[in-house]
């Protein structure tokens, strides 16, 4: 475990000869902004495979390993619309009854984003003004922001044997994965896009609660690799995982305006403690 507590540079970390994401005016920098973008829009997410170097990723699970004591099993049913709200100006009109409130099982295992070193992986691709120039480039935003919350700001999520993260929307419009290890079965990454309030497939949410499978795609995400997707009116779930060792990946928060902090019974739902 040399790896833990040390360190890195952006450069150890990100594939900078495949991802040029600190010369973004380059012509392969904007080849590569063209490309995501294109896939963005049209698929709702962007994959972007061996991403994180292969060295980076085992420092990561170096770290978790060195802390799994410490993780928490978030285990509780939800509406797949229940947080909503407060990122979007209105809540969905769902009433208690009403299919689309049908309650989804989150069953996971997370370590605050505070519970590793600021000089390590996580920290650094976090706090990168190059990864968030990049991902406000695909976006086609002007900026965007990290998180002013220590625990939220990207948290890794371990998924053990029986693991599952129900069939949700998010809080927030986009969100930044990155895969550290995959199941050695299920823990599939499944979606619907256009499932949000008055969007195109919002009536079909509650057959595919029930198996519906027509409008449903997978992403094959594998070690190293990071996804843009837009998750905010995409429903969206991660199949029950299989395997010895667990499933491991951050979810990277960021928004359009500074300073989001989240509701500390959030906080304590997610990681047994507001702080």
């Amino acid at each position: 475990m040399e790896n833990v507590d040390r360190s890195w540079l952006l450069s150890e970390i990100v594939d900078l000869e495949r991802y040029p994401i600190t010369d973004l005016e380059s012509g392969h920098g904007r080849e590569l902004i063209g490309r995501c973008r294109a896939e963005f829009v049209d698929a709702v997410c962007c994959k972007l495979p061996g991403f994180i170097r292969p060295g980076a990723v085992e420092a990561v699970i170096d770290d978790v390993e060195a802390r799994e004591e410490h993780a928490f099993r978030s285990s509780r049913q939800r509406s797949a619309y229940g947080f909503y709200a407060p990122s979007h100006d209105e809540s969905p009109d769902i009433e208690e009854g009403d299919p689309h409130a049908a309650l989804q099982w989150r069953d996971v295992c997370y370590l605050a984003y505070d519970e590793f070193s600021p000089g390590g992986v996580l920290h650094t691709l976090y706090e990168s003004a190059e990864v968030r120039a990049f991902t406000a480039a695909v976006l086609g935003l002007p900026e965007i922001h990290p998180v002013a919350d220590p625990l939220m700001a990207a948290p890794v999520s371990l998924y053990y044997e029986g693991c599952q993260l129900g069939w949700h929307c998010d809080t927030q419009e986009f969100t930044v994965t990155v895969m550290f290890r995959t199941s050695e079965a299920g823990g599939v990454f499944e979606y619907m896009p256009l499932a949000g309030p008055g969007d195109a497939n919002f009536h079909r949410v509650p057959a595919v609660f029930e198996g519906e499978r027509t409008e449903v795609r997978s992403v094959d995400i594998q070690p190293g690799s990071i996804v843009l997707f837009r998750g905010a009116n995409t429903l969206h779930r991660v199949t029950r995982s299989r395997g010895r060792k667990p499933r491991l990946l951050s979810v990277f928060h960021l928004e359009q305006q500074p300073g989001r902090v989240y509701p500390e019974q959030w906080k304590v739902d997610v990681f047994g403690r507001p702080r």
